[in-house]
Parts: structure tokens; C-alpha cells; sequence
């Protein structure tokens, strides 16, 4: 077992890259970059992996994930990720900074794969993916004066394809206004889930009451708001708990609890053991 710290380790983007965004063709899927892939960390920015065929075995969040079949999948600067094999002939990573994520596409896009973990591309979704990110690759080879701006054009105009398509799969009779209380419900829990535990919080920052928020949600996702809220920050303890060294009274503290035996009844009731019981369990 590595040597544990106070905080996960995180990944920075290349100074280099100018634009914000790094594209990479990963002939037979060796990572070109200059960290360990292999270890445990977070990254400060966004990671687009596409596949073309091939295996692929890695652990996000806990879940062992084996893909043998093309995908794409998007991992948030909040996910602890580590490889643990990669057997590709043609792969891409697309790593890109916070603020290039468009606002109206990240609370769809963070909440598909931070539930599913990849989608398997359509044949003709996978193409048109590849072919953008070429494009990508070639208009960054010839740094011609305007390449920033096809950078940023060309990643939200891959983004919003899958967005689309994540759309399609998803239930099509939900609202409008149903989709956007839920989709503003998600990006505000990502954004203030250490600071705020009460669907109030939630409810007044979208301006609806609380029992209109919790139906919507209820009814778009199956789980409550309090639900929602719980699982994501002990999803964060789990994280804290397995990758550093800090305490169960600092983590609970970090997370927004002041009273650590609620923190520690609240990790049993999701989790199903103390949070000493998960840390020790998963370290030994």
C-alpha cells in the first residue's frame, strides 16, 4: 500500500498547452504524460477517453471497470481514477480545462458518467467523434493564429454530440422544466454539497419550493433530494477515507460536519459499515 497523505493526489494540465486543451492519439493506449496513470489521483481538469476497439481495465470511484468494446467516457476533476490495464490499438484523450466546460452541457455530462462510468459510441457517433478529434490534433500541428478558437469550437461541438446522444437513451417524456430542475438541482449539489444539507438550500437557490424540487427529482431519478445529497458527499468520504490519512473527525469537519458521531451513523446508514470498518476493509 502507497504511502497515504492528507490529500488525494491530483494531476495538473500541462503548462505548456496554451488553449486548455491537450489532445492525444495514444497509439496502442500508452499514456503520454508524465504522471503515473496507474496510481490513484484526481485530475484539476476534465478527461475525454475515446476507444476504437480493445480492453480496458480501470477503477473509478471504487468501481472496477473492464471495457471491451469502443466507448467514450468522461472523467471529472472530482473522480479519484487509476488504470489498471490498457490494451488498445486506437485511442484519443482529450484532457481540457474546468472553464472550457460549457455550462448548460456539464450537469449531463458529469451526471451520465458519474452513474455510468463510459457509453458504448454508436458506430457512426464513434466516427464522427474520431474525425473531430483529428481535426482537432491537425489544426494544433499547424498553430495556425486562429487554432485556439477551433480548439474550443471543435470540443463543444464534441461535448454537445454526445450530450446528444446521452439524451436519446435517456427518457424523452420528461419536461423541459422537469430537466431543468433537475439538471440545476445536480450541477448546484456538485458545486455546494460541503456547505449545503438541506433540500431548502437547493430549493431556494432554484427558486421553487421543496416539495416541488423533491417530485421533480424523485420522479426524474427514483431518489429523493436528501438522498441525492447524502450519497454524493459520503461518496467524497469514501474517497478521503481510502486515499489519505486524515482522521474520521477531520474528514467529517472537511465535508461540513461539525458533530462527527452524525457523520459516522449517517456513513453506516449508506455505506452499511463505520467509516473506520470501510477504511480498514479496503487497506488491508
Amino acid at each position: 500500500m502507497a504511502k497515504k497523505t492528507k490529500h488525494i493526489p491530483e494531476h495538473q494540465f500541462p503548462q505548456s498547452v496554451k488553449d486548455g486543451v491537450h489532445v492525444v492519439s495514444q497509439e496502442n493506449f500508452t499514456f503520454n504524460v508524465p504522471q503515473d496513470t496507474t496510481i490513484p489521483h484526481r485530475d484539476d481538469h476534465y478527461l475525454l477517453l475515446v476507444s476504437c476497439g480493445g480492453v480496458v481495465e480501470a477503477v473509478i470511484d471504487f468501481d472496477n471497470v473492464k471495457i471491451s468494446e469502443p466507448f467514450a467516457a468522461l472523467i471529472s476533476p472530482a473522480q479519484v481514477h487509476q488504470v489498471v490495464d490498457a490494451q488498445i490499438v486506437e485511442g484519443y484523450t482529450v484532457s481540457f480545462n474546468t472553464e472550457l466546460m460549457p455550462v448548460e452541457l456539464k450537469p449531463v455530462l458529469e451526471t451520465y458518467f458519474l452513474q455510468k462510468r463510459f457509453f458504448s459510441a454508436n458506430p457512426q457517433l464513434l466516427k464522427d467523434i474520431v474525425e473531430i478529434i483529428k481535426i482537432m490534433i491537425k489544426a494544433k500541428q499547424k498553430d495556425r493564429p486562429n487554432h485556439l478558437h477551433v480548439s474550443h469550437y471543435l470540443l463543444h461541438a464534441l461535448l454537445a454530440m454526445i450530450v446528444n446522444d446521452i439524451d436519446v437513451r435517456h427518457d424523452n417524456s420528461k419536461g423541459n422544466r422537469a430537466k431543468q430542475i433537475e439538471q440545476g438541482f445536480l450541477q448546484l449539489l456538485q458545486l455546494h454539497f460541503k456547505q449545503w444539507k438541506k433540500p431548502a438550500d437547493y430549493a431556494n437557490a432554484l427558486h421553487i419550493t421543496v416539495s416541488h424540487l423533491n417530485d421533480t427529482i424523485k420522479a426524474n431519478t427514483g431518489i429523493s433530494v436528501s438522498t441525492q445529497i447524502q450519497r454524493y458527499v459520503i461518496t467524497e468520504a469514501k474517497r478521503m477515507l481510502y486515499y489519505t490519512d486524515s482522521n474520521i473527525q477531520e474528514i467529517a469537519y472537511a465535508l461540513g460536519y461539525e458533530d462527527n458521531a452524525y457523520f459516522i451513523r449517517l456513513f453506516k446508514k449508506i455505506v452499511g459499515v463505520t467509516p473506520t470498518m470501510f477504511r480498514n476493509r479496503f487497506r488491508d
